[in-house]
């Protein structure tokens, strides 16, 4: 079973900073060496949708999905920080990633990939982590 990371994001400036390309559309994708495929899932723009009494509307922000699919020994490591280096270029609005909130920071989204990462991964990533902090 492939390990897919669905990533959404409201700041459409991101799809630029994830592909490395200025024109991407629904579909593209692009092979990450050591990584995995990065695919645009979908692009919804901001919209306003109207309650239906008339009485009031809501304006919803762009939603933009990404999946991740991940490669088969990949590190949790080599993941995280290719994702914090080009999702902290964004406006500080909130990403999801797997339908949970996620803090913008490298912390943040380690813990997001590391529920993807099997065991294996999960103890090395925290091992090169204590002793970076020793």
């Amino acid at each position: 079973m492939p390990r897919e990371l669905k990533i959404v994001l409201a700041d459409a400036k991101l799809i630029t900073s994830l592909f490395g390309a200025g024109k991407v559309d629904e579909g593209d994708s692009l092979e990450l060496p050591g990584i995995g495929i990065l695919t645009l899932r979908s692009v919804q723009p901001r919209r306003t949708e109207f309650h239906p009494s008339g009485l009031g509307s809501v304006t919803l922000p762009p939603a933009i999905c990404v999946v991740l699919s991940l490669a088969k020994d990949v590190s949790v490591g080599l993941v995280s920080a290719w994702l914090y280096d080009r999702l902290r270029r964004g406006k500080q609005e909130p990403i999801l990633i797997d339908g949970r909130t996620v803090e913008r920071s490298e912390d943040g989204i380690t813990r997001a990939v590391e529920r993807k990462a099997p065991k294996k991964a999960r103890r090395s990533a925290k091992a090169k982590k204590i002793r970076r902090t020793q």
